[in-house]
């Protein structure tokens, strides 16, 4: 029995981190994205800040955090319990 309900409860724990994990990614890409719109033209002639330099932070940047937050704070959760 015990065995059971800890396979459930870090099975609804990683589910749930994962979907926090989610919700987090398009959360940050759709800000990111904001902000890229609200700069000046001039911002985008800067040599580090390209188009295929911002995309790529789009992209990287959100699946670290997804990473992060799937990942290591459900260890760290289970962890602690």
């Amino acid at each position: 029995m015990i065995g059971i309900g800890a396979f459930v409860g870090t099975s609804v724990a990683r589910a749930a981190f994962a979907r926090a994990g989610a919700h987090l990614t398009r959360l940050l890409r759709r800000e990111l994205f904001s902000a890229f719109l609200r700069q000046e033209v001039g911002f985008f002639d800067l040599p580090g800040n390209g188009l295929g330099v911002l995309s790529s932070r789009l992209a990287t940047d959100a699946a670290n955090v997804t990473v992060m937050i799937s990942e290591a704070w459900g260890e760290a959760a289970q962890l602690v319990s």
